[in-house]
């Protein structure tokens, strides 16, 4: 099980290194929300309803706010549910029309993994097939 805050950030910038971050909101008074891990370009959604929403990780301190995050995407093994990583311009609606990457953790492999698309899943999210990226293709380039 994963712990620290460094292990948990670790695994969530490996999705996406340039966005997933610790944030406050300094207008909150200190409390269970004042802290919150920002995803950046990821999101939840499902196979069957095709819905986004961003991963919910709040706490009181930035430690607990990472652990929240984890334990929700860790509890996303539902066949269904995964996360999508999109990239748009921020007046585009999500997801956009690049490429994306749907991925959902792992635990034996200590990585992500790729959710395979089906047929109905793309039409619900309106995505043509060659839109979807694995996850080692998009890590080939987000090392540059």
């Amino acid at each position: 099980m994963i712990k620290t805050l460094e292990e948990i950030m670790e695994r969530l910038m490996r999705l996406d290194r340039h966005g997933a971050c610790i944030r406050m909101r300094d207008s909150f008074p200190r409390g269970a929300r004042r802290w919150y891990v920002w995803m950046g370009n990821v999101m939840i959604t499902t196979l069957i309803n095709g819905g986004y929403c961003p991963p919910d990780g709040d706490g009181s301190t930035p430690e607990e706010a990472a652990q929240n995050l984890w334990k929700e995407i860790t509890g996303l093994y539902a066949p269904d549910f995964f996360l999508v990583r999109y990239n748009c311009k921020s007046d585009v609606p999500i997801p956009g029309d690049e490429p994306q990457v749907w991925v959902r953790w792992n635990s034996a492999k200590d990585d992500w993994e790729n959710v395979a698309p089906t047929v109905a899943a793309l039409a619900k999210h309106s995505i043509d097939a060659n839109r979807i990226r694995t996850y080692q293709e998009q890590k080939a380039i987000d090392r540059y």
